[in-house]
């Protein structure tokens, strides 16, 4: 065994090992020195509490004062009447600063508070931020073989309850999936428009109703019966100018599925109260789902002229989302 080799090896070893040491001691530094930092935050936040407190009492005077200056002569009114009308300003400013300051400390979300609670859910470090971003658009990229494997095999395997359960439990898992992240973006920043969310909220309830209720044919198959899939009409990054034509179509077929829907609700007997109150909430649901697709689509072309058609950005996080699922 060659000496210089071990003695090599030896004081490779021992370099290394101080180098790790001496990473995580800065480590262990840089976080302490992080948490000194949010307990300023904290602190600052606590101290705008304090004073938004202060500036609601000088609000409440505020208000006494603007009442008072009503019954005050011409000449006099004018001489105090600009000075209301700045402190107003000053004030409004002053809850201003302190909703952006305090708005970090809570959440926001009555969503995200019914599953956990009111803990704060931003993202401090912008890596963070991205790469959580990132991975709400991977999960609908990966997610998308899903929504052609579970209707292809609906066709060609024939009809299983089992598998319509699946495919419903999956739903259910794939749109609250889809409400927390798009939530948790919101808390960090993101400029997703709020239907996105809320048409989340009524497809996991649409999802659920169908895991729950047992589907029953409301008359006899004939051999001319087509079957019915979900439409998929959005890709995280679609912002093809060809896609606005095929939202449009998807939302007037959303359209027409509500009206199937009430006219078997309003027009077929049914043998129990659950089956006409399941037909009655899905053409309800249905009904909603294209007036408010439609809405923030048009918002969405309306408030961003010169860009893309589906695509709208934020400088640090941006939710591309772009139609419907």
């Amino acid at each position: 065994m060659n000496e210089n080799s071990v003695l090599e090896l030896c004081k490779s070893t021992e370099d290394l090992a101080n180098e790790l040491k001496l990473i995580a001691e800065t480590y262990e530094k840089s976080v302490q020195q992080l948490n000194q930092k949010f307990k300023q935050i904290e602190q600052c936040i606590s101290k705008c509490m304090n004073n938004m407190k202060a500036n609601n009492e000088l609000l409440s005077e505020w208000k006494e004062v603007k009442k008072q200056l009503n019954y005050v002569s011409g000449s006099e009114r004018t001489k105090y009447e600009s000075a209301v009308n700045e402190m107003k300003k000053k004030l409004d400013e002053n809850v201003r600063i302190t909703e952006t300051v305090v708005y970090e400390r809570h959440n926001h979300s009555n969503f995200l508070r019914s599953l956990i609670g009111d803990a704060p859910l931003k993202l401090w470090n912008e890596t963070d931020q991205m790469k959580f971003k990132r991975e709400y658009n991977n999960f609908k990229e990966r997610t998308l073989i899903f929504f052609i494997m579970f209707p292809l095999c609906q066709i060609y395997l024939e009809f299983s309850i089992l598998l319509h359960q699946i495919h419903m439990l999956f739903l259910f898992y794939y749109y609250v999936s889809l409400a927390l992240r798009e939530n948790i973006l919101k808390q960090n920043g993101s400029r997703i428009e709020p239907w996105w969310m809320y048409h989340h909220y009524i497809t996991l309830f649409v999802s659920l109703l169908r895991t729950t209720l047992r589907p029953k044919s409301v008359k006899e198959k004939n051999k001319m019966d087509v079957r019915t899939s979900e439409v998929i009409d959005e890709k995280p990054h679609g912002d093809f100018l060809f896609l606005i034509p095929t939202l449009y179509a998807t939302y007037l077929f959303q359209l027409l599925i509500a009206f199937y829907f009430a006219y078997i609700f309003f027009g077929q007997p049914f043998s129990c109260l659950y089956e006409r109150a399941q037909m009655g909430l899905l053409a309800i649901v249905w009904a909603i789902l294209p007036f408010g697709n439609l809405s923030t689509l048009i918002k969405v072309l309306n408030g961003n002229p010169t860009t893309s058609s589906l695509a709208h950005s934020n400088t640090s996080l941006s939710c591309v989302t772009s139609g419907s699922r």
